[in-house]
Order: C-alpha cells, then sequence, then structure tokens
C-alpha cells in the first residue's frame, strides 16, 4: 500500500492504536509526512527525543524502507528531531544490499551484528532472564544442563530462549526442583522429534498424516517411544487439569467482581 509505513508511523506516533487517534491509512505521504513532522517540531520544542523502533524488520519491504528513509530528511535547525532504530535477523542483510536501497544503506550511521555468546555468557544469560522473573533458584540448574545448554543452542538468545521455555514447562508438568542433564537430554529430543517430523500434503492415503523418517522402528524403539507416549500424555493431562482450575478460577474471580452486592 503506497504510504503504508507512513500512516503507521503516524498512527503509532506517541501512543499505541487504539488510544483514540484518528486513522491515517487514507492520506497521501505529502499529508502524512506534514502531520509527522508537525509532530516531531512538537516533540523537539518540549526537549523530548523521538525514537522510532522497528523490530523483525527483515520483514520490512523495500518500499517501505524508502519511506522510512523519508523520515531522515526531517530536520530543526540544525538538529535532526527523528532516530530510526531498526532490529532484524541476519537475512535482513540480503535486503540492504538491494540495489534500491542504496540511499537508504547512505543514511545508516551505525550497525552491530550480535553474534552468538560463549558458554559462560549463556549461563548468565539463563540466570538473568530467571532472576528477573523472580526466579529463587527453584528449580536449580546444574552447571552441567547449562553447559549442555549452550551446546545445543550454540549461544544464539533466541534458540536458548526456545529451549528454556519447553524446560521450565518440562519441569513445571513434571514438578521438578532440579533441571540437570538428562532434563536437557529429554527436552531436546522432544524439540527435534517435533520439527523432523513432516506434514505429507499428498491426495494419496498417507496424505495429512505426520511421516518420520520411513525406517521401521525396532521392538526396542516402539518400547522407547511408547514410554515417551505415555510421559507426554501425563504430562499434558497434569497440564490440562492446571489450565482448567486456572480458568475455572479466573471466571469465578469476575463472577464476584461483577456482584453488585
Amino acid at each position: 500500500m503506497d504510504g503504508g509505513m507512513l500512516a503507521l508511523v503516524a498512527q503509532h506516533r506517541g501512543g499505541a492504536v487504539g488510544d483514540g487517534r484518528p486513522d491515517f491509512a487514507n492520506l497521501d505521504k505529502t499529508s502524512l509526512l506534514c502531520r509527522i513532522e508537525d509532530f516531531l517540531v512538537t516533540n523537539h520544542q518540549q526537549g523530548k527525543r523521538t525514537l522510532l523502533l522497528i523490530d523483525e524488520a527483515q520483514n520490512v519491504p523495500p518500499q517501505a524502507l524508502e519511506e522510512l528513509r523519508m523520515l531522515s530528511n526531517f530536520q530543526v535547525g540544525a538538529k535532526v528531531p527523528l532516530q530510526s532504530f531498526l532490529l532484524a535477523q541476519p537475512q535482513f542483510r540480503r535486503t540492504l544490499a538491494a540495489k534500491d536501497l542504496e540511499q537508504f544503506r547512505q543514511r545508516i550511521i551505525a550497525s552491530y551484528h550480535l553474534g552468538p555468546m560463549g558458554s559462560e555468557e549463556t549461563s548468565e544469560y539463563i540466570r538473568h532472564r530467571l532472576a528477573v522473573v523472580g526466579w529463587s533458584n527453584d528449580p536449580r540448574f546444574t552447571e552441567e544442563a547449562l553447559a549442555d545448554i549452550f551446546v545445543h543452542t550454540g549461544g544464539v538468545p533466541r534458540k536458548i530462549n526456545t529451549i528454556c521455555s519447553r524446560i521450565m514447562l518440562f519441569g513445571f508438568l513434571d514438578e521438578l526442583h532440579t533441571v540437570d542433564r538428562d532434563v536437557v537430554r529429554n527436552v531436546v529430543e522432544d524439540l527435534l522429534r517435533e520439527t523432523s517430523q513432516v506434514i505429507d500434503g499428498s491426495s494419496g492415503p498417507t496424505g495429512g498424516v505426520m511421516l518420520g523418517s520411513g525406517t521401521p522402528p525396532d521392538a526396542s524403539q516402539l518400547v522407547q517411544r511408547v514410554d515417551r507416549i505415555d510421559r507426554t500424555v501425563e504430562r499434558h493431562g497434569r497440564a490440562l487439569k492446571f489450565f482448567s482450575y486456572a480458568i475455572e478460577k479466573s471466571l469465578q474471580d469476575e463472577s464476584v467482581d461483577a456482584d453488585p452486592d
């Protein structure tokens, strides 16, 4: 949509969508730029700095990036009233390399690639994320477990977040107070098994079913698989009971709040 990015910036300026701000989707680019400039000038006169933060920028189309470049043209005297900060995955480099974005690249004053963390940094990162939400060393993560998490994630924050979220869910359902390397191994195996499954979209008799590697398992593998399924079903059962209780409790609380007496 022509002016789509500018309309979004105008819509979000100084607040979130839905807070009573008008809809700018039908304005042309000139009108949108004037509205945004007025907002930036007002902020500057009030001694405020304006930061435009765009997450997952690798999903932003080139046309929208060009609209962002227009915003960098604003000036109030000798000052630039707007700074844009883009966060993206590594594939954003391919987008920036496009010939049509040469002028956009010229406006970039600083860039940084956040590489994977080391083993010690990974452990500190996990402890920090847990401490932020009030963790008091329960469940306790063993040093071996933390080292294994680093091995399986390569120190990539998004992978660490994924595996640790699953570990915490696993620990909650199994009522664990210690996360050791066996817990990490079980969780990693679950994740690998899920991601290795492929949905066959053909119209044949197997269409739509979950397929494995195609190699028939032997008896011992079948026993292990059934055992894993039993444990998974048991955990899911406990999870459903917990969520059912939580929903029922929430509904009861709402009913009490709504009672005029």
